[in-house]
C-alpha cells in the first residue's frame, strides 16, 4: 500500500514536471527548477531543500549520508559510468535506460527499458524493471517524494547538461578588460597567446574562443552579460565596484573565475569555490605588514595604529586587521579614521603621537600621506608608516629622509620573480620590450587557465577544471611567485614582499608569508 502511494505520487509529480517542460520549451537550453534541484543531489547527495538524503548499503540496510554517496560519484558527472575498485557502474543517462529493446547484461541479468516508475524503484529499492536485485555496491536512496522526482527529472536530462561554453570542439572563455588603453594591450596579449596555442593543436582537440567582457560593469548588468556570452570560464581585471558581484555571480552560476587580487575586504562575500585570485590585495598585505611589523618591534606596550579614510570598506579593513592582531597578541590596535586635510592630519598626528603609536598602516591616499609626512615633520614623533604597495605612489619616493628609513611597503610580487626567457616570451606577444605589470598578470592569468585545461584532459568540465586548480602547489610560472592553491585555500600566493626603502642601505626585500 505504501509503495502504491509512492509510485501515485512520483507519478503526479513528474506529470507536473511535464507541463512545466512543455510550457517552457523555448528556454531548453537552461535547466528547470526541477533539474536543478535534481542535478544538486546528484553531485552532492543532499536536499536543497534541506530534507534528509540517505544512502542505505548491504544487506543490513547500513546508513550513511547521502553526501558520502552521491550519485556522481561513480556514474560520472555525464552519468557514464566509469569502472573503479572493481565496480562497474552502469550508464545512466536516459538514452541508455530507456532504450526500447530493454537490457541484457554481460553477467546474465536482463530487463525491460526504464521507465520513470522503474527508475525510481531502481533508485529506493535497488531493482530493476524485472525486479532483479542490483549489484550491492549500488546504494538505495532515502529521500522525500519531490527530491525522488526532481532526482529522475535530472537523469532524463543528463546527458544534455553540458556546462556553459563548451563543446566537442571550443572552449570560450570570458577575459575581464578595462575600457581604456591597458585594456586594448591586454586584449593583444591574449588574443596572440591563444591564437599561438590553437594553431599548435589546441587541448585534446578543442581550441580556445577569448570572448572580451567589460571589466567596468558590475550588478545585473555584468551577470547578463556573461550569461549572453555562454562562457565557461572567466579571467581577468574587474574593478573594485564589480568585484563583489563577480563573486556572487561566480557561486550563482556555478562559474569558475581567476582574478588577479582581491581588492575588497569582506573575505566572507570573496572566498568561495569557485573563485580563484593570483596575489594578495590591500587587505592581505595591510594583514601581512601588521604581522612583520608587530614581529620585528615588538615590545611590551606595542602600540599600532590603522590610519583610514572615512566610509565602511576602510572600516571594514581595519576591522580585519584589529582582530588579526589581537588573536596573535601582537599589541595594541588604535584605529583612525583620517580626512586627509591640513588641520585634521595636524590632529591626526597629535592624537597618535599621545597615544605612543610606535607603526602606522596608511590606508589613505597619495595626497593624505603627503600631507601627514608634513604635518608629522612638525614634531619629533617619527613612527614606521605600514603601506599595501596598491596606494604606493609618488608620495612614497618623495618621503622626508627621516620617514624613508620607516617606511615599509608590501608588494605581492617584484620584478626579480621574472625570468628572463619567460619576459621575452610575453614581449613578443605584446609588442614590446618591456610589458607592464598588468600585461605579466593577464599573461599568468592565461597560463593558469591553460594549466587547468591541460590537468582537466579529455573529460573536461568545470568541475574537473577546479579541482584541477584547486590541487596546483608550488606551480612555477617563471613571472610570480609559485602559486598553490587548495579546498581551503583561494589565494594562489599567500605571501608578500616587505620592501624597506631606507637610503643608508640597499633596497631590501623580506618575503612574508601568511601562515593563517
Amino acid at each position: 500500500m505504501q509503495r502504491d502511494r509512492l509510485r501515485i505520487s512520483i507519478r503526479a509529480y513528474l506529470a507536473t514536471i511535464s507541463l512545466f517542460l512543455f510550457e517552457s520549451a523555448a528556454g531548453a537550453q537552461q535547466l528547470t527548477p526541477a533539474e536543478t534541484r535534481g542535478k544538486h543531489i546528484y553531485l552532492q547527495g543532499e536536499s536543497l531543500s534541506g530534507t534528509p538524503v540517505t544512502a542505505l548499503m548491504g544487506d543490513d540496510d547500513a546508513e550513511l549520508n547521502g553526501r558520502a554517496l552521491p550519485c556522481a560519484n561513480c556514474h560520472g558527472k555525464d552519468g557514464l559510468g566509469r569502472a573503479e575498485g572493481g565496480l562497474t557502474p552502469s550508464n545512466i543517462t536516459w538514452t541508455n535506460l530507456a532504450k526500447p529493446y530493454g537490457h541484457a547484461h554481460s553477467y546474465g541479468r536482463t530487463h525491460p527499458p526504464f521507465t520513470d516508475e522503474t527508475l525510481a524503484r531502481a533508485i529506493t529499492q535497488g531493482l530493476d524493471p524485472a525486479r532483479n536485485k542490483l549489484d550491492k555496491g549500488m546504494p538505495r536512496y532515502r529521500m522525500s517524494v519531490r527530491d525522488l522526482a526532481d532526482l529522475i527529472a535530472y537523469i532524463k536530462r543528463i546527458e544534455g547538461d553540458h556546462d556553459s561554453g563548451l563543446s566537442d570542439s571550443i572552449i570560450r572563455v570570458g577575459v575581464l578588460i578595462p575600457a581604456d588603453q591597458k585594456g586594448e594591450r591586454i586584449r593583444r596579449v591574449i588574443t596572440a597567446y591563444f591564437r599561438a596555442r590553437n594553431n599548435e593543436g589546441g587541448y585534446f582537440g578543442r581550441t580556445v574562443e577569448p570572448v572580451f567582457l567589460d571589466g567596468e560593469k558590475s550588478g545585473s548588468g555584468l551577470r547578463t552579460s556573461i550569461e549572453e556570452k555562454n562562457v565557461f570560464a572567466i579571467f581577468g581585471f574587474a574593478s573594485p565596484r564589480a568585484q563583489a558581484d563577480l563573486a556572487d555571480i561566480a557561486k550563482a552560476l556555478r562559474i569558475p573565475i581567476i582574478e588577479p587580487s582581491p581588492e575588497f575586504p569582506d573575505p566572507e562575500r570573496a572566498v568561495n569555490p569557485f573563485t580563484f585570485y593570483l596575489l594578495s590585495g590591500i587587505s592581505e598585505q595591510s594583514l601581512l605588514l601588521a604581522d612583520y611589523t608587530a614581529r620585528v618591534l615588538a615590545k611590551r606596550g606595542f602600540v599600532l595604529a590603522s590610519v583610514h579614510g572615512p566610509g565602511a570598506v576602510s572600516s571594514m579593513l581595519t576591522q580585519r586587521i584589529l582582530k588579526r592582531i589581537r588573536s596573535k597578541n601582537l599589541g595594541t590596535l588604535e584605529p583612525i579614521e583620517y580626512v586627509g586635510t591640513r588641520g585634521h592630519a595636524e590632529e591626526t598626528v597629535n592624537a597618535l603621537r599621545q597615544r605612543r603609536v610606535r607603526a602606522v598602516i596608511f590606508l589613505g591616499t597619495d595626497d593624505e600621506l603627503g600631507e601627514f609626512y608634513r604635518s608629522a615633520l612638525k614634531t619629533t614623533w617619527r613612527p614606521w608608516v605600514l603601506l599595501p604597495g596598491a596606494l604606493a605612489g609618488t608620495s612614497v619616493l618623495q618621503a622626508p629622509p627621516d620617514f624613508r628609513q620607516r617606511l615599509l611597503i608590501g608588494y605581492p610580487t617584484l620584478p626579480r620573480d621574472r625570468a628572463p626567457g619567460k619576459i621575452a616570451e610575453l614581449a613578443v606577444l605584446a609588442g614590446t620590450q618591456s610589458p607592464e605589470h598588468s600585461e605579466v598578470v593577464t599573461y599568468v592569468m592565461a597560463r593558469l587557465f591553460e594549466e587547468g585545461l591541460r590537468r582537466a584532459g579529455r573529460r573536461l568540465g568545470r568541475d574537473s577544471f577546479m579541482s584541477a586548480l584547486k590541487n596546483l602547489n608550488g606551480y612555477d610560472t617563471g613571472l610570480l611567485p609559485p602559486i598553490s592553491f587548495g579546498d581551503r585555500r583561494w589565494l594562489g600566493v599567500a605571501g608578500a614582499y616587505v620592501v624597506s626603502l631606507d637610503p643608508a642601505s640597499p633596497t631590501q626585500a623580506t618575503w612574508v608569508e601568511d601562515d593563517n
